[in-house]
């Protein structure tokens, strides 16, 4: 299994950027819909949706537990001129105060780990945030990018969430335009088996507890 450092080796231009923020456009939008001042982007990747953050004057801060990742994100924060703050912390254990932050969010992250973990880390975002944001793959999606990816349907994720409170949970398409041609993406969609008409991601809010 490749690292995450090489996973994201692939250099980003503006306009990859540009795409990037487009593919993730709705998710972005549950963001900046509760008005944030302070967010926290825990497994950040090459930090490209914190940095366009940035630039709505929120306070923005990009988390990863491999130092290779955060310098990949320092270098990009200031080539697309963001201002965003960085750390290599661990997920587990946020050196946080309560809700020091408005929202925390990350995508494509929850899905990496066991049911047990996939709790607590959401009870430690919860604490630490008033809100906890996410979107993963759900059980429609049929490209494994990384190859350990847990993909479960909205039932499951709304089972092992239960004892949070969730605000939205909904099971949404993914814009694949952005992400190759149409034309040979949906080839390459019917050769793995499924259908790019299918709601193949899941978004959910939830809600600190008071």
């Amino acid at each position: 299994m490749k690292s995450w450092n090489d996973y994201y080796s692939e250099k980003i231009s503006w306009k990859k950027f540009l795409e990037k923020l487009a593919d993730h456009s709705y998710y972005m939008e549950k963001i900046i819909e509760l008005n944030p001042s302070s967010v926290l982007e825990v497994g950040c990747g090459p930090g490209t949706r914190c940095v366009f953050l940035s630039y709505l004057g929120i306070k923005t801060k990009a988390i990863d537990i491999d130092k290779e990742i955060i310098k990949q994100v320092n270098g990009y924060n200031k080539e697309f001129r963001g201002s965003v703050l960085t750390g290599v912390e661990d997920a587990f254990n946020l050196p946080y105060e309560d809700k020091e932050f408005d929202v925390i969010f990350n995508a494509g992250f929850l899905e990496h780990f066991l049911d047990p973990d996939k709790i607590k880390l959401v009870k430690e975002f919860t604490r630490v945030a008033k809100y906890y944001i996410f979107m993963v793959p759900n059980k429609n999606y049929r490209l494994r990018p990384y190859g350990n990816e847990d993909l479960l349907t909205k039932n499951q994720w709304d089972n092992i969430l239960s004892d949070f409170e969730i605000i939205e949970s909904e099971e949404i398409q993914k814009n694949w335009s952005n992400s190759l041609p149409r034309k040979a993406f949906e080839v390459l969609a019917r050769l793995v088996g499924f259908d790019i008409r299918q709601n193949v991601m899941f978004y959910c809010k939830l809600k600190a507890r008071d």
